[in-house]
């Protein structure tokens, strides 16, 4: 990997901050393809290791490339191998909303049914805080992007990933009750 300017990176300079993120998305594009993964997932990786590394980079003292290029390689592999385990994980406990969704049926059972689990699903976001309440309504019903709700809620998209993921938890709890 090139040798960037650690200086150049800690003051945000456009150029070399573009030229870094290029060069780790190549490696996040390999690693989500290992992985079977989607654009969405690259994108949420991406906005994950762009905070920590930012985060980090600002309150470490990496003094020479080697091992700033370093502890990136190891970062870049732990987000991306969390990322999927999390993943794979909240998948088996959350109910999607699309099941939840009234399908065109002829039976008035299956009606029923599917009325009772969407009603179920809404009563359960209503005890959600606000901010999470909007991140679900958003994405699930709006069919937004993490980046498009953070514009509209005044955050950062890593922030709305971290409400989300949490609201999702949450939901599952309220749901099992």
């Amino acid at each position: 990997m090139k040798n960037f300017d650690i200086d150049k990176l800690k003051k945000k300079d456009a150029h070399t901050w573009g030229l870094f993120l290029n060069k780790c998305a190549k490696f996040v594009r390999r690693e989500v393809y290992r992985w079977k993964g989607t654009e969405s997932d690259f994108e949420e990786i991406m906005g994950e290791l762009e905070v920590k590394v930012w985060k980090y980079l600002q309150c470490r003292l990496f003094n020479d490339w080697d091992n700033f290029g370093g502890w990136v390689w190891t970062v870049t592999d732990s987000v991306t191998k969390n990322y999927f385990k999390h993943k794979k994980r909240d998948e088996k406990r959350f109910i999607p909303f699309e099941d939840t969704r009234i399908i065109n049926s002829e039976d008035e059972e299956d009606k029923f049914i599917q009325q009772e689990q969407k009603t179920r699903v809404w009563k359960a976001i209503k005890h959600l805080e606000t901010k999470k309440q909007n991140v679900i309504i958003l994405h699930y019903y709006r069919d937004l992007r993490y980046d498009e709700i953070a514009r509209i809620l005044h955050t950062t998209r890593n922030n709305v990933y971290q409400l989300h993921k949490r609201a999702k938890e949450e939901l599952c709890r309220i749901l099992k009750r």
